[in-house]
């Protein structure tokens, strides 16, 4: 049995690797990683629609266990632009922050000297 899911693992990594090289998939990183999309699995308790970055070897093992399969560019892109929309939120809320830090303090400040 055991024997039997690292054949499954080794053989989902050798596919892996072989379609990452493939048209249709551009947008995989060539660093060892790449982006996978989960799919709902009762078994493993995983729901469908997330995408997440994982190295060769442990995707083979997601493959394998039948919750995640390999990104498309088109979730890739989509995933891409949402990391970057939370980035850009994330930098606004943190300006947000230190000018009313900034402003509190000069308030204090202008409190105590009357």
């Amino acid at each position: 049995m055991a024997n039997e899911f690292w054949t499954a693992v080794n053989e989902a990594r050798a596919t892996i690797r072989a379609d990452i090289s493939k048209t249709g998939h551009e947008l995989q990183p060539r660093n060892g990683t790449v982006f996978l999309m989960s799919l709902q699995n009762r078994v493993q308790r995983t729901v469908a629609g997330s995408v997440c970055e994982a190295t060769i070897a442990l995707a083979g093992q997601r493959v394998a266990e039948g919750s995640h399969r390999l990104a498309t560019n088109e979730e890739i892109s989509a995933h891409l632009k949402q990391q970057e929309a939370a980035r850009e939120n994330l930098t606004r809320l943190e300006l947000q922050r230190k000018q009313t830090f900034v402003f509190d303090g000069i308030r204090k400040k202008d409190e105590a000297a009357l």
